[in-house]
Order: C-alpha cells, then structure tokens, then sequence
C-alpha cells in the first residue's frame, strides 16, 4: 500500500492502477459502488411503481354468503 500510495502522491496514477491490478489486492472501486446505487434506484422505482395486487386473505366473523371462484372456507 506504501508504493500505491506513493504512486498516488507523485501523480502517477496509471502505474498506481496498473500495481492495484496485478497485486493480489482487492479494492472498491466507484464502478461497483455506482452499479450497486444504480441497482438500488431500479428496485425504488419498481417498488414506488407496481401495481396494486388483490388481496389474499381476508379475515371476517361470519361466513360469506356467496363464495367467488378460488375462495376457500377454513373452520
């Protein structure tokens, strides 16, 4: 990290990028951390988006008198 940083210091970003590449080390770089906020962004706005969906269970004290297609009694 000492040379990396002194890379850094000096300037020399290629040769900086070039050590971090080659070396067993591993860093976050802001590719991954603009993919991982972009993959957030897409999950907000599927969320704030989607479609309502019908409700699958509804409680009640006394027995429906008609029963759609797909309901289910339980005792």
């Amino acid at each position: 990290m000492q040379k990396y940083y002194r890379y850094l210091e000096t300037g020399n970003y290629t040769r900086a990028t070039e050590l971090l590449n080659n070396s067993d080390v591993f860093f976050y770089g802001a590719w991954i951390l603009n993919l991982l906020e972009n993959r957030l962004y897409a999950m907000e706005n599927y969320l704030m988006n989607e479609e309502e969906k019908p409700t699958l269970v509804t409680y009640q004290s006394t027995e429906p008198i008609n029963a759609y297609q797909g309901m289910n009694w339980i005792d």
